[in-house]
């Protein structure tokens, strides 16, 4: 009831509430597909960029939701280009993080 009695002007209580939702959707729901984790990584990226104190569970994240995901990826052609792309965000991330 907190997020309808307090009016704040950014929404971030109403962006705190999606993301648990959607971690709870995703953690006890009966049949999940890995796009699921989507629903959480969208909200915690907006949310990251507005709170610093939270861009280590981003990153962690971000990190477990990209390797959930490797299983759509059957084209054993473009894997390479995916592996790559993902091992240079995830250093990205690193970097940004130590700042």
């Amino acid at each position: 009831m907190k997020l309808w009695k307090k009016h704040n002007t950014c929404g971030l209580d109403f962006l705190h509430c999606l993301i648990l939702c959607g971690y709870a959707s995703f953690m006890f729901g009966w049949h999940v597909h890995e796009k699921a984790i989507m629903m959480v990584t969208m909200p915690m990226c907006l949310l990251a960029m507005e709170d610093g104190r939270l861009w280590r569970i981003f990153t962690i994240l971000s990190t477990a939701a990209h390797i959930s995901l490797f299983p759509l990826l059957f084209n054993t052609a473009g894997i390479y280009n995916v592996l790559l792309s993902y091992g240079q965000h995830v250093y990205n991330l690193f970097v940004n993080i130590q700042k």
